[in-house]
């Protein structure tokens, strides 16, 4: 058990899956049924859980960052949407959206899992 008494503010920091890069880069991208927000994306699980963090997160930000892959240097351009939700208030209201505790960490295991 974590036993974390109180957060201030959390900011999730997601990066764009590799699948969606190679998608892209096939010309096989669905752009009709994914969700614009997060790359096109078509999770299901997943989909549920950023769709509820997107509506207490405050000013979504969309950026490109060079980042280091391991320690030998190795690097790739991500592209990473940062989504900051501000406060204890809206913290709470997260948590009213996604549910008990063990249901928050399955859905960001599953979004780790998706890459």
């Amino acid at each position: 058990m974590l036993k974390i008494k109180q957060l201030d503010s959390v900011l999730f920091v997601l990066k764009q899956p590799y699948y969606i890069r190679e998608q892209r880069r096939r010309g096989t991208l669905d752009y009709e049924n994914g969700d614009p927000r997060f790359w096109y994306a078509k999770w299901t699980v997943v989909n549920e859980f950023l769709d509820k963090l997107w509506q207490v997160a405050v000013a979504p930000i969309d950026r490109g960052e060079e980042k280091q892959l391991d320690f030998r240097g190795r690097s790739e351009k991500q592209e990473q949407l940062y989504l900051f939700i501000p406060d204890n208030q809206k913290l709470k209201e997260f948590g009213g959206l996604v549910g008990e505790a063990d249901r928050f960490f399955c859905f960001a295991e599953g979004a780790y899992v998706s890459d």
